[in-house]
Protein backbone atom coordinates (compact mmCIF):
# COMPACT_ATOMS: atom_id res chain seq x y z
CA UNK A 1 0.00 0.00 0.00
CA UNK A 2 1.50 3.48 -0.79
CA UNK A 3 1.58 6.06 1.46
CA UNK A 4 -0.57 9.22 1.50
CA UNK A 5 0.19 12.27 0.41
CA UNK A 6 1.61 14.41 2.57
CA UNK A 7 1.12 18.56 2.42
CA UNK A 8 2.41 21.07 4.60
CA UNK A 9 0.44 24.22 4.90
CA UNK A 10 2.02 27.70 5.44
CA UNK A 11 -0.14 29.83 7.43
CA UNK A 12 -0.49 32.90 9.88
CA UNK A 13 2.04 35.38 8.71
CA UNK A 14 3.03 39.43 9.90
CA UNK A 15 0.77 41.23 7.97
CA UNK A 16 -2.47 42.59 9.17
CA UNK A 17 -3.81 39.40 7.27
CA UNK A 18 -2.32 37.14 9.85
CA UNK A 19 -6.37 36.08 11.16
CA UNK A 20 -7.53 36.08 7.43
CA UNK A 21 -4.75 33.32 6.47
CA UNK A 22 -5.44 31.33 9.85
CA UNK A 23 -9.13 30.94 8.64
CA UNK A 24 -8.14 29.95 5.17
CA UNK A 25 -5.81 27.66 6.34
CA UNK A 26 -7.91 25.86 8.32
CA UNK A 27 -10.63 25.54 6.09
CA UNK A 28 -7.72 23.91 3.08
CA UNK A 29 -6.65 21.59 6.26
CA UNK A 30 -10.17 20.26 6.76
CA UNK A 31 -11.04 19.71 3.18
CA UNK A 32 -7.10 17.68 2.60
CA UNK A 33 -8.20 15.85 5.58
CA UNK A 34 -11.15 14.65 4.68
CA UNK A 35 -9.66 13.68 1.23
CA UNK A 36 -7.29 11.39 2.74
CA UNK A 37 -4.27 13.31 2.72
CA UNK A 38 -1.29 14.29 5.50
CA UNK A 39 -0.92 17.39 6.65
CA UNK A 40 1.25 19.03 8.93
CA UNK A 41 0.77 22.86 9.43
CA UNK A 42 3.46 25.38 9.45
CA UNK A 43 2.24 28.12 11.65
CA UNK A 44 4.10 31.77 11.05
CA UNK A 45 3.42 34.27 14.30
CA UNK A 46 2.94 37.77 14.30
CA UNK A 47 6.35 38.46 14.80
CA UNK A 48 7.57 36.18 11.90
CA UNK A 49 8.23 32.96 14.09
CA UNK A 50 7.76 29.55 12.36
CA UNK A 51 6.88 26.38 14.15
CA UNK A 52 5.04 23.07 13.19
CA UNK A 53 0.77 23.87 14.34
CA UNK A 54 -1.29 20.92 14.71
CA UNK A 55 -2.46 18.51 12.20
CA UNK A 56 -3.57 14.93 11.28
CA UNK A 57 0.08 14.14 11.11
CA UNK A 58 2.53 13.49 13.36
CA UNK A 59 5.83 15.58 12.86
CA UNK A 60 8.76 13.61 11.60
CA UNK A 61 12.18 14.28 13.72
CA UNK A 62 14.40 16.35 12.40
CA UNK A 63 16.85 12.83 11.55
CA UNK A 64 13.48 10.79 10.38
CA UNK A 65 12.62 14.12 7.60
CA UNK A 66 16.21 14.70 6.74
CA UNK A 67 16.26 11.02 5.37
CA UNK A 68 12.72 11.23 3.52
CA UNK A 69 14.24 14.45 2.04
CA UNK A 70 17.25 13.09 1.02
CA UNK A 71 15.03 10.07 -0.49
CA UNK A 72 13.20 12.61 -2.82
CA UNK A 73 16.23 14.81 -3.77
CA UNK A 74 17.61 11.90 -5.50
CA UNK A 75 15.78 13.30 -8.66
CA UNK A 76 17.03 16.82 -7.94
CA UNK A 77 20.02 18.14 -8.67
CA UNK A 78 20.51 20.49 -5.69
CA UNK A 79 23.80 19.76 -4.75
CA UNK A 80 24.68 18.18 -1.67
CA UNK A 81 22.21 19.40 0.19
CA UNK A 82 18.66 18.02 0.43
CA UNK A 83 15.45 20.19 -0.04
CA UNK A 84 14.56 22.44 3.29
CA UNK A 85 18.24 21.95 4.61
CA UNK A 86 18.92 25.46 3.79
CA UNK A 87 15.48 27.05 4.64
CA UNK A 88 16.50 30.25 6.80
CA UNK A 89 13.70 30.09 8.81
CA UNK A 90 13.80 31.19 12.79
CA UNK A 91 13.21 27.86 14.47
CA UNK A 92 14.84 26.66 17.24
CA UNK A 93 14.98 23.06 16.97
CA UNK A 94 15.06 22.01 13.44
CA UNK A 95 11.73 20.90 12.93
CA UNK A 96 9.95 23.23 10.57
CA UNK A 97 13.19 22.83 8.00
CA UNK A 98 13.06 18.80 8.05
CA UNK A 99 9.00 19.16 8.34
CA UNK A 100 9.30 21.23 4.94
CA UNK A 101 11.86 19.32 3.36
CA UNK A 102 9.87 16.26 4.23
CA UNK A 103 6.88 16.76 2.45
CA UNK A 104 5.60 16.25 -0.97
CA UNK A 105 4.50 19.98 -1.56
CA UNK A 106 3.32 23.10 0.25
CA UNK A 107 0.73 25.05 0.13
CA UNK A 108 1.34 28.42 1.09
CA UNK A 109 -1.58 30.23 2.55
CA UNK A 110 -0.34 33.34 3.91
CA UNK A 111 -2.07 36.79 2.66
CA UNK A 112 -0.63 40.20 1.89
CA UNK A 113 3.18 40.94 2.97
CA UNK A 114 5.54 38.80 3.79
CA UNK A 115 3.58 35.35 2.15
CA UNK A 116 1.89 36.42 -0.52
CA UNK A 117 3.79 38.68 -2.17
CA UNK A 118 6.56 36.34 -3.27
CA UNK A 119 8.60 36.03 -0.25
CA UNK A 120 7.53 32.79 0.94
CA UNK A 121 7.28 30.92 -2.79
CA UNK A 122 11.13 32.28 -2.92
CA UNK A 123 12.28 30.58 0.16
CA UNK A 124 10.73 27.53 -0.99
CA UNK A 125 12.50 27.86 -4.42
CA UNK A 126 16.12 28.45 -2.62
CA UNK A 127 15.47 25.29 -0.68
CA UNK A 128 14.11 23.25 -3.42
CA UNK A 129 10.88 22.50 -1.64
CA UNK A 130 7.87 22.10 -3.96
CA UNK A 131 4.79 24.71 -3.72
CA UNK A 132 1.81 25.14 -5.50
CA UNK A 133 1.24 28.56 -6.94
CA UNK A 134 2.24 31.27 -8.70
CA UNK A 135 5.85 31.62 -8.34
CA UNK A 136 7.56 34.40 -7.13
CA UNK A 137 7.63 36.98 -10.28
CA UNK A 138 3.96 36.64 -10.37
CA UNK A 139 3.33 36.85 -6.54
CA UNK A 140 4.93 39.86 -6.25
CA UNK A 141 3.33 41.89 -9.61
CA UNK A 142 0.39 40.57 -8.15
CA UNK A 143 0.88 42.23 -5.13
CA UNK A 144 1.53 45.53 -5.67
CA UNK A 145 -1.54 46.75 -7.35
CA UNK A 146 -0.35 49.88 -8.92
CA UNK A 147 2.55 47.73 -10.90
CA UNK A 148 -0.01 44.97 -11.76
CA UNK A 149 -2.53 47.75 -13.34
CA UNK A 150 0.67 49.11 -15.49
CA UNK A 151 2.08 45.12 -16.35
CA UNK A 152 -1.87 44.80 -17.84
CA UNK A 153 -2.33 48.29 -19.64
CA UNK A 154 0.78 47.85 -20.98
CA UNK A 155 -0.69 44.18 -22.07
CA UNK A 156 -3.41 46.10 -23.60
CA UNK A 157 -6.25 45.30 -21.34
CA UNK A 158 -8.46 47.53 -19.95
CA UNK A 159 -7.96 48.69 -16.16
CA UNK A 160 -10.07 51.34 -13.91
CA UNK A 161 -8.44 54.34 -14.02
CA UNK A 162 -6.17 55.06 -10.94
CA UNK A 163 -3.88 57.51 -9.19
CA UNK A 164 -0.90 55.96 -7.24
CA UNK A 165 1.26 58.17 -4.53
CA UNK A 166 4.16 56.59 -3.66
CA UNK A 167 5.84 57.70 -0.07
CA UNK A 168 7.71 61.13 -0.70
CA UNK A 169 5.30 62.15 -3.39
CA UNK A 170 3.24 64.68 -3.62
CA UNK A 171 -0.86 64.05 -2.51
CA UNK A 172 -2.55 65.07 -6.00
CA UNK A 173 -6.18 63.92 -6.49
CA UNK A 174 -6.97 64.36 -10.29
CA UNK A 175 -10.54 62.71 -9.91
CA UNK A 176 -12.21 65.34 -7.39
CA UNK A 177 -14.29 64.04 -3.80
CA UNK A 178 -15.62 61.41 -2.74
CA UNK A 179 -12.80 59.36 -3.46
CA UNK A 180 -11.44 55.58 -2.34
CA UNK A 181 -7.76 55.26 -1.12
CA UNK A 182 -6.07 51.79 -0.77
CA UNK A 183 -2.73 50.56 0.36
CA UNK A 184 -1.19 49.43 -3.00
CA UNK A 185 0.37 46.39 -1.11
CA UNK A 186 -2.38 44.81 1.19
CA UNK A 187 -5.43 42.86 0.80
CA UNK A 188 -7.94 43.72 -1.99
CA UNK A 189 -10.58 45.21 0.95
CA UNK A 190 -7.51 46.37 3.95
CA UNK A 191 -7.12 49.33 4.66
CA UNK A 192 -9.64 50.84 2.20
CA UNK A 193 -10.63 54.89 3.42
CA UNK A 194 -13.66 57.12 1.84
CA UNK A 195 -12.47 60.51 1.28
CA UNK A 196 -14.79 63.30 1.31
CA UNK A 197 -12.53 66.27 0.85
Amino acid sequence: MSRKPRVAVILGGRSSEHDISVASAESVVEALDGAGYETVKVEIDREGRWALGTSNTAPLDPAAARELAREASDTVSLGSEAPGETLPVPASDGAVPATLASVDVVLPIVHGPFGEDGTVQGLLELAGVPYVGPGVAASAVCMDKDLFKKVLRDSGIPVARHHAIRLGQAIANPFGYPVFVKPARLGSSVGITKVLS
